[in-house]
C-alpha cells in the first residue's frame, strides 16, 4: 500500500522559503538580521551544531531498522543495504572536500559563510522533497533496479551538496565558542547524537503508526518516502537557526562562559595536565592520536548500530519497527552517565584522562557479551550493544574536546585541519562500517563480527594509552615540582656577611 502525501506538506515548504527568501531580501539592504537579540547571536552556531548532531542521528535511527526492508523490496541484499548506507557517507566526504577551500581560517568572512549555509540548506530541503516524491509514486514500480540506483544516485547528491559547509560550520564554531568551554559544548554534541538515537525509534513507529492509521501494511519504499518528509522539516529548522537568528558578523568579543571557570578550578582540584598545556611535541601527539581515535571509533559505533539491528531481526525474529528500539536502551544510558561523568569532571572528583581510557577498556569488555557460546540471546546482544555504545560515546566527547584543545593555527596542527580529517575519518570510517558489519553478521555469524569488534576496540583502547601518556607524564612533573617548593626546609636568617663566623671567635683567655 502507497501513503500518498497532502497538499499542505508542499504549502509548509513553500511558506518557509518565501519568508526566509524575503528576510534575506532585507539582509542584504541593511547588512542585518530581524532578530537584533546579541546573546542569541552568539549562541546560534552552538544551537545549529548541537541540532545538526540530534537531527542527523535521529534520521539514521529512523532509516537503519528500515533500510533491510527496503532493500529487500527491490531486490537486494543485506550487503547491498550497507552499501545504500555507505555510499552516502563517502559521498558525504567529497563534499567536505569541495567544501574546505570555500573558508579560510584568518580571511574569515561571516557574511558568505551565512549565505552558504542558507542556500545549502535550502537545497537540501527541496532534494529531500524531490527523493520523497520519487521513492512513493515509484513505490508500485517493478523496475526495481532502475529505482535503487536512481535513488542511490540522488541519495549521494544530497548528501555531498549538504556536506559542502561542514568545515565552515564546525571552524565556526571554534570562533564563537571560547576555548575553554569547547569539551562542554563536545559532551552537549554526544549527547545530542545519543538523544537522536534514542528519540529516532520512537519517532520511527510514531510516524508508522501515523502512516498505517490502522489500515494495510505500507510498502517500505512509501515508509522511506516519509523518512524524507521528516528530512525536510528538520532540515527547515536548521535553514531558519541560520536564517533568522546567526548574525552577519561575528561579535567583536566572545565572553568567557561559566564553564572556563569550573575546568580551571577542577584541573586545579585534580592537578590534571590540559591538551593546551602539552609541550610541543606533546601537544602534536595528543592532536594527532584524536584523530586516529576517529578513524577508529565511528567505525566501531557504525558496526554496532547497523549489526545489532540486522542480528535482531534475522536471528532472532524481531521485526523492522521493533528493531529500532534497541536504540531506545542503548543510548539514555550515555546520556545519563555522559551527564554525572561531566559534573564529576567539572568538580575535580573525576579526570578527563582516566575517563577516556576507562571508557575505551569498557568498550573492549563489551565485546565479551557480543560472544555467542550457545545460549546466548537477543538480551546479551543488546546489553553488549549498550556498554560498547555507551563507552564510545563518552571517549568521543571528551576525543573531540581534546583535538580542538591540542590545535594550533597557523600550524601543523591547525584547528581546520583538525576539523578535515576528523569529518572525513568519520565520514568514511561509518561507510566502511556500516558495510562491513553486515557483511560479518551475514557470512560469518555473530561470533566472527565479535571477534572483530574485539579486535578493533583493544586497538582503540591502545590509542587511548598512547594519548593519555603525554597528560600523565606533565601531571607527574607538576605534582613533583610542587612537592619539591614545599618540601624545602625552612631556614634561619642569615647573618650579614661582615658577621664573625662563631667558630673563629675565640673566648677570651682567662684573668
Amino acid at each position: 500500500r502507497v501513503v500518498n502525501f497532502n497538499v499542505w506538506i508542499f504549502l509548509v515548504v513553500a511558506a518557509f522559503l518565501i519568508a526566509i527568501f524575503v528576510h534575506e531580501q532585507y539582509v542584504s539592504k541593511n547588512k542585518q538580521i530581524w532578530v537584533q537579540s546579541v546573546p542569541l547571536q552568539r549562541k546560534a552556531c552552538q544551537i545549529l551544531t548541537v541540532w545538526a548532531s540530534f537531527s542527523g542521528f535521529l534520521l539514521s535511527a529512523m532509516v537503519i531498522p528500515l533500510s533491510l526492508d527496503f532493500a529487500a523490496s527491490l531486490g537486494q541484499s543485506a550487503t547491498a543495504s550497507g552499501l545504500y548506507m555507505g555510499l552516502s557517507l563517502i559521498a558525504g566526504v567529497l563534499g567536505t572536500i569541495i567544501g574546505r577551500p570555500l573558508i579560510s581560517e584568518t580571511a574569515w568572512s561571516q557574511f558568505f559563510v551565512r549565505r552558504l549555509l542558507i542556500t545549502i540548506f535550502s537545497f537540501s530541503t527541496l532534494m529531500s522533497l524531490v527523493l520523497a516524491c520519487f521513492y512513493n509514486w515509484t513505490a508500485k514500480s517493478n523496475e526495481v533496479s532502475f529505482i535503487w540506483w536512481t535513488g542511490i544516485v540522488g541519495t549521494c547528491i544530497l548528501n555531498s551538496v549538504s556536506s559542502i559547509p561542514m568545515i565552515a560550520l564546525t571552524v565556526l564554531w571554534t570562533k564563537a565558542t571560547h576555548p575553554g568551554n569547547r569539551t562542554v559544548w563536545s559532551f552537549l554534541g554526544q549527547c545530542a547524537r545519543s538523544a537522536g538515537m534514542t528519540v529516532g525509534p520512537v519517532v520511527f513507529s510514531l510516524m508508522s503508526r501515523g502512516v498505517i492509521a490502522g489500515g494495510e501494511p505500507v510498502s517500505p519504499r512509501s515508509m522511506m518516502a516519509w523518512v524524507y518528509i521528516y528530512s525536510v522539516g528538520f532540515t527547515l529548522v536548521s535553514l531558519s537557526v541560520c536564517t533568522f537568528l546567526m548574525p552577519t558578523e561575528l561579535p567583536p568579543v566572545l565572553p568567557p562562559a561559566t564553564p572556563t571557570e569550573n575546568e580551571g578550578s577542577a584541573s586545579q582540584v585534580s592537578g590534571e595536565a590540559r591538551p593546551e598545556e602539552l609541550d610541543e611535541p606533546d601537544r602534536q601527539t595528543v592532536y594527532w592520536k584524536m584523530v586516529a581515535h576517529f578513524g577508529e571509533r565511528p567505525f566501531t559505533l557504525a558496526a554496532v548500530e547497523v549489526s545489532t539491528t540486522m542480528m535482531l531481526e534475522v536471528l532472532y525474529g524481531w521485526d523492522a519497527y521493533h528493531c529500532g528500539f534497541c536504540f531506545t536502551v542503548m543510548c539514555p544510558v550515555g546520556i545519563v552517565l555522559a551527564v554525572v561523568t561531566k559534573v564529576m569532571i567539572n568538580t575535580g572528583y573525576l579526570q578527563e584522562s582516566s575517563v577516556y581510557f576507562s571508557s575505551m577498556i569498557a568498550s573492549v569488555i563489551g565485546c565479551a557479551l557480543l560472544f555467542d557460546e550457545g545460549h546466548a540471546g537477543p538480551a546479551t546482544l543488546i546489553a553488549a550493544g549498550t556498554v560498547i555504545y555507551t563507552g564510545a560515546a563518552l571517549a568521543n566527547s571528551i576525543a573531540d574536546g581534546w583535538g580542538a584543545r591540542a590545535a594550533k593555527e597557523g600550524t601543523s596542527i591547525g584547528q581546520a585541519q583538525f576539523q578535515l580529517l576528523k569529518l572525513l575519518l568519520i565520514s568514511l570510517t561509518r561507510f566502511m562500517g556500516d558495510i562491513v558489519g553486515r557483511f560479518l553478521v551475514d557470512f560469518g555469524g555473530r561470533n566472527t563480527y565479535a571477534g572483530f569488534q574485539l579486535l578493533l576496540c583493544s586497538v582503540g583502547a591502545h590509542t587511548a594509552y598512547r594519548a593519555c601518556r603525554p597528560l600523565w607524564a606533565k601531571e607527574r612533573q607538576s605534582k613533583e615540582e610542587d612537592e619539591e617548593s614545599e618540601g624545602v626546609p625552612w631556614k634561619f636568617p642569615q647573618a650579614p656577611e661582615d658577621s664573625p663566623n662563631p667558630s673563629e671567635v675565640r673566648s677570651p683567655a682567662p684573668s
